[in-house]
């Protein structure tokens, strides 16, 4: 293989900028030469020279973007999540779709690195308020009396959180569509039950409409402002 030269390199430095991915993790990028342990090709053809690779550790991820030519006869091998998930390959493709493949691998390790991890926020946003579940002996049916308190109580939050977070139209119409989730849960469902399905359904809420993990508390603060009582009918305490 031929070296590149600095022109390119600095075509493909320009790239990945323009990917998205920020210039502090472009830095981390290692460049190794000899790289034919990151082939996965089989024509022998193909291998001049062991080719190079850019390897991207970040974030407990692993990527890898390995290639190999000259001139206008290019190859490449993708590995957005690591060696062995998407990858992705081309053959004796032109420098300018070599540099379009190189900005599709640096959109994806953007999309990565920049997207939250939608499960742990919901652990850590279901830890600002929980229930010791084992007060219940069973999983008894919520009552007429208490299904006309819980009800009134909710109606004043989902006022409440409409007030506070109700920032666009879809943001309303996702609060009034887990709100009447929530009543219908009522009809149907046992108290333990509904406890589960409450924080759940509030938690994935607090995803939706944008409340991080930081500032969670302020959103559970909110919760148990006007839902105590009525979860200290449930528990019947």
């Amino acid at each position: 293989m031929n070296s590149l030269l600095k022109t390119q390199k600095n075509e493909m430095y320009s790239t990945l900028v323009s990917s998205g991915i920020d210039e502090a993790v472009i830095r981390k990028i290692k460049w190794l030469t000899n790289a034919s342990k990151y082939r996965a090709y089989n024509s022998a053809n193909d291998d001049d020279g062991g080719g190079i690779a850019l390897i991207l550790d970040y974030d407990g991820n692993t990527f890898f973007f390995y290639f190999n030519g000259s001139a206008d006869r290019w190859i490449y091998v993708a590995f957005p999540m690591g060696i062995t998930n998407g990858k992705e390959k081309g053959y004796n493709v032109s420098w300018v779709e070599f540099l379009k493949q190189l900005s599709n691998w640096g959109k994806k390790i953007s999309a990565e690195l920049n997207t939250p991890d939608l499960w742990l926020d919901m652990q850590n946003i279901k830890s600002g308020y929980s229930f010791d579940y084992e007060e219940f002996k069973d999983n008894e049916p919520i009552t007429a009396e208490e299904a006309h308190a819980i009800k009134s109580k909710l109606k004043i939050l989902e006022h409440k959180v409409i007030e506070d977070y109700g920032k666009s139209d879809e943001n309303i119409k996702i609060i009034k569509e887990k709100f009447t989730y929530l009543y219908a849960c009522i009809e149907r469902q046992g108290k333990k039950d509904w406890l589960y399905t409450l924080i759940g359904v509030l938690s994935s809420l607090a995803i939706a409409i944008g409340v991080s993990a930081s500032n969670a508390d302020k959103f559970w603060l909110l919760v148990k402002a006007v839902l105590g009582s009525s979860i200290k009918l449930l528990l019947g305490s």
